[in-house]
């Protein structure tokens, strides 16, 4: 499993555990599950990015050759 593959997974259940703990109305732990999630998607953005950037460096270099 990938690391992106694994923020994936952690952002559904982050999801999931959001939705339960709405039903808690535990404003602290909502708060924390929403950080949590801002930061994955934040991660995740920065991955793809990297990866983005990556695929066109070695398109680059493939056209130079």
């Amino acid at each position: 499993m990938t690391q992106i593959d694994c923020l994936f997974e952690v952002a559904r259940k982050l999801k999931e555990a959001r939705t339960l703990g709405e039903a808690c109305s535990d404003r602290a732990l909502l708060y924390f599950i929403d950080m949590t999630i801002v930061h994955v998607c934040d991660s995740l953005d920065s991955q793809m990015q990297t990866k983005g950037a990556a695929e066109s460096h070695v398109s680059l270099v493939q056209t130079a050759a």
